[in-house]
Formats: C-alpha cells, sequence, structure tokens
C-alpha cells in the first residue's frame, strides 16, 4: 500500500515538474518577445548617442584645428609682410650704397619723411636731418635713383625740402644726349618746363634731363625727367619745353642728402 503512495506521489511530483518547465519555457519566450524591442530600441538609442559624441568630438578638434590654422596663416601672412619691408629696405639701402659709390667725392647724408606741409603737401616735404647733420640750404634731394628737391629751410635737427613741382624751384640741367645745357623750372607734381632754350638747341622729345656740374656744387648726372614736349613758334626766342617728371611725394620715405663736396 505504502509503495502504491509513494509511485502515485512520484508520478504527480514528476508531471508537475514538467507542467512547471513548461510554463517557465512558455513565460521565457513570451517575455523574451515583448522585451526584445525595447532592448533594440535601447541599443539602438544607445549606439546613436556614442556615434553623436564620437561626431561632436571629432568636430571639435577640427573648429580647433581650424582656429590653430588660422592663427597660423595670420602669423605667416605678418611674416611675409615683414619680409617685404625687409626687402623694401634693402633695396633702398642698395641705391644709397650705389649713389655713395658713383659720387665718392661728395658727402652723403641719409635720412626719413617725416612729415608734408599743410598747405602745400605737393611741393615741400619735411625730413629728419638739419644743421646738426651738416644741412644747409641748397642740398640736393634724392629718392629712387632721381632728383627730388632741395633743402629750402633748416632746423637744428630737421629741415624742409622743395619739391621739384614748386614753381619757385630752378636749377640748372643738361639733356643727357646731347648735353644741351638749360634750366629746369617746376610747375606740378606731372610736370616742368625748360627755361631759355634757344631754337638751334638739339633738345627732343624723349630726351633725358639730368643735374649738371657747371656750378662746381652738385654732382652730375642725377635724372629729374623726360622731355615730353618740344614746340617752337616762328619769331620767338625760346623753345617750349615741357618735362614729365610723375612725382608722387606720399610714396617717398628715404632720401639722400648731398651736404658738400669732400676736401682733396
Amino acid at each position: 500500500m505504502r509503495i502504491k503512495n509513494f509511485f502515485i506521489y512520484f508520478v504527480i511530483f514528476v508531471i508537475f515538474l514538467a507542467i512547471t518547465v513548461f510554463i517557465l519555457n512558455k513565460a521565457k519566450i513570451v517575455s523574451f518577445s515583448l522585451i526584445s524591442p525595447v532592448l533594440n530600441t535601447v541599443s539602438y538609442i544607445d549606439e546613436s548617442i556614442n556615434n553623436l559624441l564620437k561626431y561632436l568630438d571629432e568636430k571639435g578638434k577640427l573648429i580647433e584645428e581650424n582656429k590653430n590654422l588660422r592663427k597660423r596663416i595670420e602669423t605667416l601672412k605678418a611674416e611675409i609682410i615683414h619680409l617685404k619691408y625687409l626687402e623694401y629696405e634693402n633695396k633702398k639701402l642698395k641705391e644709397i650704397l650705389k649713389f655713395k659709390t658713383n659720387y665718392p667725392q661728395f658727402i652723403i647724408k641719409t635720412g626719413k619723411v617725416i612729415g608734408y606741409s599743410p598747405n602745400n603737401w605737393s611741393e615741400f616735404i619735411y625730413i629728419n636731418l638739419g644743421e646738426n647733420d651738416n644741412v644747409n640750404k641748397g642740398d640736393l634731394v634724392i629718392s629712387n635713383g632721381h632728383l627730388i628737391g632741395i633743402v629750402f629751410e633748416t632746423t637744428s635737427k630737421s629741415s624742409i625740402v622743395m619739391l621739384i613741382s614748386n614753381k619757385n624751384f630752378k636749377i640748372p640741367i643738361r639733356t643727357r644726349r646731347t648735353r644741351e645745357l638749360a634750366i629746369y623750372q617746376g610747375y606740378n607734381l606731372r610736370y616742368g618746363y625748360l627755361k631759355y632754350v634757344k631754337p638751334e638747341q638739339d633738345i627732343r622729345e624723349g630726351d633725358l634731363i639730368e643735374t649738371t656740374d657747371i656750378d662746381n656744387r652738385y654732382p652730375a648726372g642725377i635724372p629729374i625727367g623726360i622731355i615730353k614736349k618740344v614746340s617752337y613758334n616762328e619769331g620767338e626766342v625760346f623753345k617750349n619745353v615741357k618735362v614729365e617728371i610723375n612725382l608722387n611725394p606720399l610714396n617717398l620715405e628715404y632720401v639722400i642728402i648731398v651736404v658738400g663736396k669732400r676736401k682733396n
């Protein structure tokens, strides 16, 4: 009897266990089916957030790199400007050296333009050399290899230069081609005129005019301008001769002043 009862209980237990396992497996499948979409959504959101963070990190690095490149470009631009200025200064120093080499018998001073006349900026400039530098009234002033004026007035530390564009500016000249002698007189920033040119003098359009040492004071051969037009009316005493100078005072920076001759 006991064995029979035990057998019955055992069978019931096995059936219960089987039913329990079956129910749990079904519940697991149902639960997984219900949770799976949620898990997939969470996984997608997590991946999207990671991708976004990665993108923002890379974008931040690109922005920082861009800023650094812009700074480097600005630095390079400044360096280029500085190099161009050094090149410009080097060119001017070579011009000064060349002038000194061509005129070793003259005493040369190098100065800078420091201002312009408020009323006559096209006719006068101020330079940073004066009586303390042995600069005197009447000294020639040269820039870019051309005569630009003469010292008009001096103080101890600066001078006023009358430009060749001034109507009161006059200087003896010669033509380079034929060595004809005349007087140059200023008129404006573009032109001047030759005075006292006789009809028989061989002076033509395109001739270069330059300084002369006729009075033994100035160095000869410094270019002033080019003859633009020559005309003559029958019965007049002198020819009309127009000289192109194309002077721009605002471009003047370094100047050479011839302050006298060296003693032998």
